[in-house]
């Protein structure tokens, strides 16, 4: 098995693939790729995530609440001023 694969594993000059430099060059570049597209995928989901009207009009009640509770204000549900 040796005697039939030796030349690929030397740089036959008839498999463009076998080239030392080659072989480098097509790692460097797979990782490269790989880390693009997890970078862009990651940055993607994490930045440009937007939030559903629910999700706006939960942060918002909680905003309010949380100033209420540091005021010590009655939370007024109905929306109506007393």
């Amino acid at each position: 098995m040796e005697d039939f694969w030796w030349k690929v594993y030397r740089g036959d000059a008839g498999v463009p693939h076998a080239d030392p430099d080659r072989f480098v060059n097509t790692w460097t570049a797979t990782f490269a790729f790989s880390a693009v597209a997890c970078f862009n995928s990651f940055t993607r989901q994490q930045l440009f995530h937007h939030f559903s009207w629910d999700d706006k009009a939960l942060m918002f009640d909680h905003h309010h609440r949380k100033k209420a509770m540091e005021k010590q204000q009655q939370i007024n549900l109905s929306g109506k001023n007393k």
